[in-house]
């Protein structure tokens, strides 16, 4: 079982291709700019349930802006290896090297700059798939971005539904 403390609303899971990780995202429910433990992703061994770690984006962002961990997907790399390409509402989307989940680290970022007041919910959702990253923001629409980092030691996929990640 897994309870952390500091999680107010469990929102999204994933586990590492190898099975050895289960990745939980904090939906907070109050308002956060990324600025505290709130909104956060945590890494959990999948068998014993042990936390291994956790990651916050490192970029505050304005406090009228909505930040937290929302949609997300494991890459399919070489064994040994974890990344995850996460969205973050007004926080954009991130690449997480979590081979060490105790030391997790953004590798790469893509942070939009909103413009106009209706536009500061910014990435709800981001997945990787075969080099690219797909996303789509709650106004903006739907967006395919080149992020090197989600591209290096990635496996090419036939097929990918990251709700099942089959």
């Amino acid at each position: 079982m897994v309870d952390e403390p500091a999680v107010q609303f469990y929102h999204s899971a994933a586990f590492t291709w190898d099975a050895n990780v289960v990745i939980f995202g904090d939906e907070v429910v109050f308002e956060s700019n990324c600025s505290g433990s709130e909104g956060q992703i945590w890494f959990h061994d999948a068998t014993s349930g042990a936390k291994l770690g956790s990651f916050q984006i490192p970029r505050v962002q304005p406090v009228e802006q909505y930040c937290s961990a929302h949609l997300f997907n494991v890459l399919k790399t070489d064994p040994g290896q974890y990344r995850l390409v996460a969205s973050w509402y007004s926080g954009g989307i991130t690449v997480v090297d979590f081979t060490d989940p105790a030391h997790a680290n953004e590798v790469a970022f893509y942070d939009f700059t909103p413009t106009e007041a209706v536009d500061t919910e910014g990435e709800w959702s981001a997945y990787g798939y075969n080099g690219s990253v797909y996303a789509n923001g709650l106004f903006r629409g739907f967006g395919a971005l080149s992020i090197p980092q989600a591209r290096a030691g990635t496996k090419k996929l036939a097929s990918l539904n990251p709700q099942t990640q089959e």
